[in-house]
């Protein structure tokens, strides 16, 4: 902290000193506190916004209130959601001073556009892939977006890892690529470590036909969304990759001032080991592979999957044991049959969520009902018929399908790094888990919450402690009608596309939809903190529109009909990116609602530098 203000002083002598010369005989008490007074005392009773008037008033202010320690502060008591820090990020390292502030002025104005009316995309980044995307996943935070991809002669596939925000060029860009057997989908992507290297986690679910090349139909042109009945019955592999995140950040490095593309830069990646890393193949002839998930179960990353209709496969990574067990029927429901819709591991806990469809006529359209169950896992090796734990029918609604589980894991509810601030304050117990399924009569979304359970109070040893069980609650609804809808869940904010009701694939887009649930716990109260930023009231419609077209100054959706409608769409609920393709276009658009501000593109950056070196700023 001596550096900092230092660093201060040096800025607060530089000012006093222009001030003589311009005013002689005015005196400027406030350039004359110590810069301890400043940053500990009164820059920490103003607003993010209030700040950033402040330094509007000289130059003296506007370089004080570039100081890291200011954000770092603001970063620690944010009442928004903020983005996940990756794992290798340099949280107090000088260097990422500029990166705190862009992530804490970004989230304010994220916040701020989400909780408005109608939010307006502010940016639309245009990121050329060069071949037709098939499946997207954003990496918590936004920075990494991985995806699925193929050649036009549909003969090519590969899993692309892509960069965002970065400070060369368009701010996007390519890092790595790795070619896959057939058409990529179900993707999956998650910041885990793997044998004590920090890094991003990926599975894929791949497909082929059981009788090879004999078959006249390519296995690609299958949609991998809705049911087919394909010539031939499919074998299904699931794949598990591994991306070493210290190998990305050496690409990445902004002190390094390497040109992309050079030849500084290919001896640079060249000395550098191959980016992914095979962690575990799964594949099963007889039975589908479906609904797959990454989590941490006991410190360790896990592969979760169904197998077939009622089976659970869940593969410790590292050491690639495996676990596996078939749910019965539901006692009510005795040799009917059953098929597993959505899984989801309760974080910390050794159980997992699964919602299962119950009909006499199994179709993709009708249920006699859906049960929500929880299930212990069981020990590796160890195959067994288990029974839920706890369990709950639901049976008012049976034109429900494509079920979907918010993963709480998204959000920042840990550390990542040893550095790194416990930055979540929103509340006091994990988040929400919301469930989400589509309606197909009448048209648009069923869905419910689940809130964790106080397990132990706190004590003088122990803080509180919480826990996942079955106390669901709704279910709520909202309707589309004459169109379908579909969620992208998250725990504190929702994004919903409205699209045709053809199911055809791709998808025509008619509209993108917030949800920002106005569901308040008063047993669970929000901690008392100094708030970084003023937050508006909550508009009293929890379900309202995006407006995209006139921020931007053209008519997205219909541009993205016209290229073949949409292909993949993925998004991050802490920063509300949206990342969409659409078939007959090989680029990804990059949807932002606030301005990705860079503060090294400004003034202050060269100041400070030139500042850094003995030169005179004024």
């Amino acid at each position: 902290m001596f550096s900092v203000y230092s660093h201060a002083s040096n800025i607060l002598r530089h000012v006093a000193s222009s001030l003589k010369r311009t005013s002689p005989g005015t005196p400027c008490y406030i350039s004359r506190l110590p810069p301890d007074v400043l940053l500990d005392i009164i820059f920490p009773l103003l607003l993010v916004e209030e700040l950033c008037r402040l330094r509007q008033v000289n130059k003296a202010f506007y370089l004080l209130s570039h100081e890291g320690c200011i954000w770092r502060r603001y970063m620690k008591d944010m009442n928004v959601p903020l983005p996940q820090l990756r794992p290798t990020f340099r949280y107090r390292h000088e260097s990422s001073d500029f990166d705190i502030e862009r992530m804490v002025t970004q989230a304010c104005a994220v916040d701020k556009a989400w909780r408005q009316g109608f939010p307006k995309v502010k940016t639309d980044l245009i990121l050329t892939a060069f071949y037709q995307v098939i499946d997207l996943k954003l990496l918590p935070g936004g920075k990494f977006l991985i995806a699925s991809v193929r050649d036009r002669s549909n003969y090519r596939f590969y899993i692309m890892l892509f960069a965002l925000d970065l400070r060369q060029g368009s701010g996007a860009r390519a890092l790595a690529r790795m070619p896959t057997d057939h058409k990529a989908y179900d993707l999956q992507a998650k910041y885990l470590p793997y044998n004590g290297n920090p890094g991003i986690m990926i599975s894929f679910i791949t497909r082929r036909f059981q009788n090879g090349a004999t078959v006249p139909e390519d296995v690609s042109d299958y949609s991998h969304r809705t049911t087919v009945d394909p010539i031939a019955p499919f074998i299904h592999k699931i794949q598990c990759m591994h991306v070493r995140l210290d190998t990305l950040e050496q690409l990445l490095d902004p002190e390094a001032k390497v040109v992309v593309p050079s030849e500084q830069y290919k001896q640079i990646i060249s000395r550098l080991p191959k980016p992914f890393q095979e962690v575990a193949v799964y594949e099963n002839i007889d039975l589908e592979i479906h609904c797959s998930s990454l989590s941490e179960l006991n410190k360790a990353p896990v592969l979760l999957m169904a197998v077939g209709n009622a089976g659970v496969g869940i593969i410790n990574l590292p050491s690639r044991g495996w676990a596996n067990f078939t749910c019965k029927d539901h006692v009510d429901y005795p040799d009917v049959p059953h098929r597993i819709r959505a899984i989801r591991h309760y974080p910390d806990q050794l159980e997992v969520l699964i919602i299962r469809s119950v009909c006499e006529n199994p179709g993709p359209d009708y249920n006699d009902a859906h049960i929500f169950e929880t299930y212990k896992i069981p020990e590796l090796l160890a195959p067994t018929h288990i029974d839920s734990t706890e369990n709950f029918v639901f049976k008012s609604h049976p034109y429900l399908h494509d079920f979907s589980i918010s993963d709480p894991g998204t959000l920042p509810l840990k550390r990542m790094g040893e550095d790194h601030p416990d930055i979540r304050h929103t509340e006091i117990c994990p988040p929400t888990i919301w469930v989400f399924a589509q309606n197909k009569s009448p048209p648009g979304v069923v869905y419910w919450n689940i809130r964790p359970n106080l397990k132990f109070r706190a004590t003088s040893d122990a803080p509180k402690e919480f826990a996942y069980g079955l106390d669901v609650e709704g279910p709520f609804s909202h309707t589309s009608a004459p169109y379908a809808e579909c969620v992208l869940p998250g725990s504190e904010r929702c994004l919903l596309y409205v699209y045709g009701r053809d199911r055809k694939d791709p998808q025509k887009l008619i509209r993108l939809r917030r949800l920002m649930p106005q569901v308040h716990f008063e047993e669970y109260p929000t901690p008392i903190v100094n708030p970084a930023t003023s937050k508006p009231l909550l508009h009293q419609r929890a379900f309202t529109d995006i407006d995209i077209d006139a921020p931007l100054d053209h008519d997205f959706i219909r541009d993205m009909n016209a290229q073949g409608g949409m292909s993949a769409m993925t998004w991050d609920e802490s920063t509300c990116r949206i990342c969409l393709s659409s078939e007959n276009d090989d680029s990804i658009r990059i949807l932002d609602f606030a301005y990705v501000y860079d503060p090294r593109r400004t003034n202050a950056f060269g100041w400070r530098q030139r500042m850094d070196s003995g030169q005179d700023l004024w």
